[in-house]
Parts: structure tokens; C-alpha cells; sequence
């Protein structure tokens, strides 16, 4: 069972749930410290890139992190074990 008032992240380009075993990439906005995630597939982070674009405040300060499942988040973007495949997608405002 888990926790009382726990949520379970979901992935707002395909809005479906992230689950333990999915990386994923989460972008914080350091004021509120409300994070935006997507999974770590192209076609989600294509649409998370896009939906950024129109979400993202002047002003405001924002930090991206990529969140593995093989434990290394020293990596980079494109570790070793795969957690991220397939072209790195970037984007600014």
C-alpha cells in the first residue's frame, strides 16, 4: 500500500503515469518548487519542449533535471545504460 497523500508523477505530454522504472525529465520552477515532468522518450519531450515554450515565465528562474533509473545521475543527458535514448532535444524561450 503506499502512502497516505502520495502522488504518482504523470508525464504531461502523454499524460500517462511515470512510473519507478521510467526516466524521466523534470523542470522546476525554483520559486514555487513546482516540477513539470515528462518521460524520457523523444515524442514526450518534443511535446514537453513545446509545451514549455508557452509555460515558461520572464523572470522566473528554471532548473532542468534528468532523472535516471540505473542510479547515475552523473551520467549526463545520455548515459551509458540507456536511461535517455534516442536525439537530445533542447530548448529555449
Amino acid at each position: 500500500m503506499g502512502e497516505i497523500g502520495k502522488r504518482t508523477p504523470v508525464c504531461l505530454a502523454c499524460g500517462k503515469r511515470i512510473r519507478d522504472e521510467h526516466p524521466y525529465v523534470g523542470v522546476e520552477e525554483l520559486e514555487s518548487g513546482r516540477e513539470l515532468r515528462y518521460h524520457a522518450r523523444a515524442e514526450c519531450q518534443m511535446e514537453g519542449g513545446q509545451q514549455m515554450a508557452t509555460m515558461l515565465e520572464r523572470g522566473k528562474a528554471y532548473v532542468v533535471r534528468h532523472y535516471h533509473t540505473c542510479g547515475d545521475e552523473e551520467n549526463g543527458f545520455d548515459c551509458t545504460c540507456g536511461c535517455f535514448t534516442g536525439e537530445v532535444v533542447f530548448g529555449r524561450n
